[in-house]
């Protein structure tokens, strides 16, 4: 019998271009799978960096509400006061109860300058208010008093007058509308 040759070389080699090939499929697969990664890794970064900036936003227009918000507190005190008083001088001038406008003119053209007007106070029924001052000088006073005595809107009275430490005179005048 003759001997038979067989070529195992070409088996072995046959094997190993398939272990390789399937190396480099693997090891391409596996590129592949990390540059994708790579990718949503990227992309996910800049989102998560974009989400965080709006979170810092929201963050800041939320304490500055906060502040806002103390601050609107202590306004709306102040506005709460000022919205009365406003209110009660509307009444005023609705219903023309007191001619406010005429008593402040008649005011300020018989007041002398050393004469210090504190406050006007009007009363409930806004018939009568009360005018309250103070000045150093006698004379400024009497001229004052006298002065609005003048007028044909106004009855006045001298509720108060005194003398403080200082030598300075604080008076009250009573001043009721007359209804013509």
């Amino acid at each position: 019998m003759k001997p038979v040759n067989i070529n195992l070389a070409v088996k072995k080699n046959i094997q190993g271009k398939i272990s390789l090939g399937l190396a480099a499929v693997f090891i391409l697969a596996a590129c592949g799978f990390i540059m994708v990664n790579i990718y949503d890794y990227n992309t996910n970064t800049k989102a998560i960096k974009i989400y965080e900036a709006r979170l810092k936003t929201i963050n800041k227009r939320s304490e500055q509400q906060r502040v806002n918000a103390r601050k609107t507190n202590i306004n709306r005190e102040d506005d709460k006061k000022n919205r009365q008083d406003l209110n009660y001088l509307k009444a005023i001038i609705k219903k023309n109860m007191f001619p406010l406008s005429e008593l402040l003119t008649q005011i300020e053209r018989v007041k002398p300058d050393k004469i210090d007007i504190k406050a006007l106070i009007f009363s409930d029924n806004l018939k009568t208010v009360i005018i309250s001052g103070a000045s150093g000088h006698v004379a400024e006073v009497s001229d004052f008093i006298a002065g609005m005595d003048r007028s044909k809107s106004f009855t006045i009275e001298l509720s108060k007058e005194e003398i403080n430490e200082n030598s300075r005179i604080i008076f009250e005048l009573t001043a009721k509308w007359i209804a013509i």
